[in-house]
C-alpha cells in the first residue's frame, strides 16, 4: 500500500511516497531500526498514526538528529516518529533506499489513501 504526499516537520518538508507495511517489514527487508523502535502489531490493528523514517528523510527533516518522538505531518495528518531505519545506501538501480517513510498499512489505507481495504 502506498500514498504520496508532503512530509512536514516544522518549516522543513520533503516529498515522498509513504509505504504501508506490516510489522514484518524489517525482517523481510533485512533492515533494522538504528534509532527508536519499529511500530507494533497493536499499531497496525488500531491504524495508529506512527511512522518510521528512512535515514535520508530523517536527516533532511531533522538535521539535528533528533527525529524519534517528533511529530511529522503527512498529507496534513500528524504522525509520531517511532524510529529511524539504519542506513542502506543506493540499490542496484542507483536509487536511494534511505529516502523512504513506512507506516502501518492500515493507517496508510484509512488515513492517507482513502481506501478501506487492500485489493
Amino acid at each position: 500500500m502506498r500514498a504520496t504526499g508532503q512530509i512536514v516537520a516544522g518549516e522543513l518538508n520533503w516529498e515522498r511516497s509513504i509505504q504501508g507495511v506490516s510489522v514484518d517489514y524489517p525482517l523481510i527487508r533485512s533492515w533494522n531500526v538504528s534509532q527508536g523502535t519499529f511500530f507494533t502489531d497493536q499499531d497496525v490493528k488500531s491504524a495508529s498514526k506512527v511512522c518510521v523514517l528512512g535515514n535520508t528523510v530523517a536527516e533532511n527533516l531533522f538535521p539535528d538528529g533528533q527525529a524519534v518522538g517528533q511529530i511529522v505531518r503527512i498529507k496534513n495528518v500528524p504522525f509520531k516518529v517511532e524510529g529511524v531505519l539504519e542506513k542502506k545506501g543506493g540499490n542496484m538501480m542507483g536509487q536511494d533506499q534511505d529516502d523512504t517513510v513506512v507506516a502501518p498499512y492500515t493507517t496508510v489505507m484509512k488515513r492517507l489513501s482513502g481506501r478501506r481495504r487492500s485489493t
